[in-house]
Formats: C-alpha cells, sequence, structure tokens
C-alpha cells in the first residue's frame, strides 16, 4: 500500500515533528510532503527522509519571517499530486488538512489544533509576530480570507483524530467535526527515576510568549527558589531580562542532558494552556510530578494530588500558592513512571496501526 505523509512547514523542531518522526519510521518508504524544509533548523533529524517541498521552497531564506509565506501556502498545498497514493495521512496545525485528495485516496489527518492564527487566536498571533506596523492591517485583513479557506479546509478530511480532549472541543466547535483522541507518544522506557532530587524546579519547551515563561519567573523571582529554563526561542533575551538570579536559562540541551534535568527537578512547571503537553508526560516518565495550569491537554496528562497538582489561574499569585502547598506534598516517583506508560511509543504504534486498518477498511 502506498502511503504518502504531509505535514505544514519543517522549519524547526519540536513536538510536532517528533511525532512526524514516530510516524515516519512506522512508514520508512513514505515520502514527506511539506511546504518548507530546513534541514539546519530540523537537527539533521529528516535529512535521510525523501522530502518532497512545495513550490515556495525557491523562496524560502532562514532569515525571512514564515508568516510572510503564509498567503501562498493554500495555493503551495493544492498543487501536489496524490492520485498514486492509497491513504495520505497528514499531520497539521495549519496548512497540511487542506489538501486535495481524489475519491479513491483516504485522507487521515493528525490535527494537532484549529489553526491558531486564524481561529483560535488571531489578534495574540498576529501580536507575536513581530510584522511592522505599516503591514498589520493588511494582515488582519489576510486573517479573514484565510480564515475562510481554513474552514472549508477542515471539511476535507475523511477521519480526523487530534491529541486530547480540549483539542477535540475545539475542532468540534471551530470546524463542526468529530475526532477520535489518541496522544502523542514518548518513549518511556528511555527515561530513567533519579533516586536523589536536586533542590530545583525545571520548565523546558520553546521560548515563547504563549509557553507563559514570564508567568513564572515572575513567580520565582518572588519565591526566591531556583528555576531551571531548558529551550531556545524568540523570547530569549525578553525573559532573561526579567529574570532574578535564582533563574538559570540552559538553552538548547541534547536528549540526555534533557533527561537528566528532569529527573532532578522537584517538579516541572507548567503554566501553558497546551494542545496536548509532550512535556509533561516526559517529566512523568522522569519520575518528576507536575505544577500545571488547570486547562488544555494538562488535563489529560495530570492527575491532581497523584501525578502533580492544578492551579487555577494564570497568574504568579496562583502559581506560588501552588508550589507552596507542593512543598509539603510528597509523590512517588516509581507511580509516576509507571503512569507514564499509557503513553507509550509501542503502544501508540499500536493504536495508530489499529486506526489505519480502520481507514484502509473504509
Amino acid at each position: 500500500m502506498r502511503i504518502a505523509l504531509v505535514y505544514d512547514y519543517l522549519i524547526q523542531y519540536g513536538g510536532g515533528e517528533r511525532l512526524l518522526e514516530t510516524i515516519s519510521e512506522m512508514f520508512p518508504e513514505s515520502p514527506i510532503y511539506t511546504v518548507l524544509y530546513d534541514k539546519e533548523k530540523t537537527f539533521r533529524r529528516f535529512e535521510h527522509k525523501n522530502i518532497i517541498p512545495s513550490f515556495l521552497q525557491n523562496f524560502y531564506r532562514p532569515g525571512i519571517n514564515h508568516y510572510y509565506y503564509f498567503p501562498l501556502m493554500p495555493f503551495a498545498i493544492r498543487r501536489w499530486d496524490f492520485s498514486n497514493y492509497h491513504l495520505v495521512i497528514s499531520l497539521s496545525a495549519s496548512f497540511a488538512k487542506g489538501i486535495r485528495t481524489p475519491p479513491h485516496v483516504f485522507h487521515l489527518s493528525y490535527l494537532f489544533t484549529p489553526t491558531r492564527f486564524l481561529l483560535t487566536d488571531p489578534a495574540g498571533h498576529l501580536a507575536e509576530s513581530k510584522l511592522p506596523s505599516p503591514l498589520r492591517a493588511p494582515a488582519r485583513i489576510l486573517q479573514n480570507i484565510l480564515s475562510r479557506w481554513d474552514m472549508r479546509a477542515g471539511a476535507k478530511p475523511d477521519k480526523i483524530i487530534t491529541f486530547s480532549r480540549h483539542i477535540r472541543d475545539l475542532i468540534q466547535k471551530h470546524y463542526g467535526r468529530q475526532s477520535e483522541i489518541l496522544p502523542p507518544p514518548v518513549d518511556v522506557s528511555g527515561y530513567s527515576i533519579s533516586r536523589q532530587k536536586g533542590n530545583y524546579y525545571a520548565m523546558v519547551g520553546r521560548l515563547l510568549p504563549y509557553k507563559r515563561f514570564d508567568l513564572a519567573i515572575r513567580a520565582f523571582n518572588d519565591l526566591g527558589l531556583p528555576l531551571k529554563i531548558v529551550g531556545i526561542g524568540r523570547d530569549t533575551d525578553r525573559l532573561k531580562n526579567v529574570a532574578g538570579p535564582n533563574i538559570e536559562f540552559l538553552g538548547w540541551q541534547s536528549d540526555v542532558s534533557l533527561r537528566n534535568i528532569y529527573a532532578d527537578a522537584k517538579a516541572l512547571i507548567f503554566p501553558q494552556t497546551e494542545d496536548f503537553g509532550l512535556v509533561a508526560v516526559e517529566s512523568l516518565a522522569s519520575g518528576t510530578p507536575v505544577i500545571a495550569h488547570r486547562s488544555g491537554g494538562a488535563l489529560d496528562i495530570v492527575e491532581g494530588g497523584k501525578t502533580g497538582i492544578f492551579f487555577d489561574e494564570q497568574t504568579p499569585e496562583s502559581l506560588k500558592n501552588a508550589i507552596t502547598k507542593f512543598e509539603e506534598m510528597q509523590f512517588d516517583p516509581e507511580f509516576l513512571h509507571a503512569f507514564a506508560r499509557r503513553f507509550d511509543v509501542e503502544i501508540f504504534k499500536k493504536k495508530f496501526k489499529n486506526i489505519i486498518s480502520e481507514c484502509i477498511k473504509t
């Protein structure tokens, strides 16, 4: 059976790209169609794959804000021909779900989220885009045009699967589509428990505004407790300028180093609203509990009092209260590691293969 994989754009390396890696390993002969591809920014993780970029690759420059390519992305994906395939699997947070497939080709979409910059938070993403002021008004008009395209694109897949109950509800709200929940995988066997916890808390992810590193920094500035931040991103300089001496920025870390940081931390700080939250699962796999905002994908990962605790408001005060409460609690690292096994990569592969079998029968 001929299968093609489709991804929005491969110009960074995060949770979505790791999921693509896993699925690509399951179907090693399948090409990966993507609008843009940057070998260096994806740390060469896909350099041995058959990558098929769109015509926009001819105009791609690493220093150019990828927002400038958005107006042409719907046209770029429509030029791909999938008539020689039996199944196309799109992995999408924006454009890939809108591909055209012939009637005899089944389109399975692993939908990460309804498109944030068009539907769920258009104003916030426009503010974060760093577009020059003269371009803001035309960009809002373009958002309105693309949002209408996006609503139609949401109807194109034959079947939709997604990460969490949170995203399932957003898909129903914005696209009027039912979806099946399949959490993304973590190789739990690759994580181990530390017998001697450190005295610090950890926060992991790309340094972007919606990740709410600013909230955690303000809370830890007040508490004076050690916080180690792992990750890189466009907010790095701004966050460093407001962080106290008790907060350490570690930048990018290797997989081995990151696993040690997870294992030795007292807890992972998770103040953002995420589609799912792979770093929270990785933390649990390392025997480290999670202090999370009660929203989004965290609701499918954290069990209050068992695998971590929640705080209810995205404010430094609410987070500080949760940390103070956490300091008086005890968690069993063995239980946390065992709990994380429900998200293990082998379980994911088995469930995903079952979904593929159902698609083939259809």
